[in-house]
């Protein structure tokens, strides 16, 4: 018998297709552009709900600012999930 890891998710990077790398860009523009809260989910992480302040093209990093855990610099490749929190 293997030895597995129960929580493999953790350790387990997600990849997104072409279309749904394009369909969550378009969701954190939105997001930025509108300055509403956001809930992301980030791998390593888990979710993580703020205000993006900025998407830098150069690092590729979401500058999302929470309420009660500062300013997080997100890889953008770390990111595999968007929810509005008010949903």
């Amino acid at each position: 018998m293997s030895h597995v890891h129960k929580n493999l998710n953790y350790f387990t990077r997600p990849t997104l297709d072409e279309f749904e790398l394009q369909e969550l860009g378009e969701s954190l523009q939105e997001a930025m552009r509108s300055k509403r809260p956001i809930t992301l989910t980030v791998y390593k992480i888990g979710e993580v709900t703020g205000v993006i302040e900025k998407m830098d093209a150069v690092t590729r990093k979401i500058h999302l600012q929470t309420e009660s855990q500062g300013l997080f610099r997100l890889p953008f490749l770390e990111i595999w999930g968007a929810d509005d929190p008010g949903e």
